[in-house]
């Protein structure tokens, strides 16, 4: 009877390590999944920020009377 309740209760924590186990397996991958898009989401951030920034340049360069194809238009002239 012993022996029984001994082989019972090792089973019980043979299937719960086995549970453990997946779990721990399925978390590692979710983790993987999120470091990869958190990697995709670094890259458009500083596709973004990239934008932004010429954007800003622009807007700077036409608040001065100047542009980039203006001052190409001007290069052209004089050579």
């Amino acid at each position: 009877m012993v022996l029984q309740s001994l082989l019972n209760e090792n089973s019980s924590q043979a299937c719960l390590l086995k549970s453990r186990d997946d779990l721990v397996c399925n978390l590692q991958e979710e983790l993987e999944e999120a470091k990869e898009q958190i990697a995709s989401l670094d890259s458009e951030l500083v596709d973004a920020r990239l934008a932004v920034a010429r954007a800003n340049r622009k807007v700077r360069s036409g608040q001065t009377g100047q542009s980039d194809n203006h001052d190409d238009g001007e290069t052209l002239k004089s050579a």
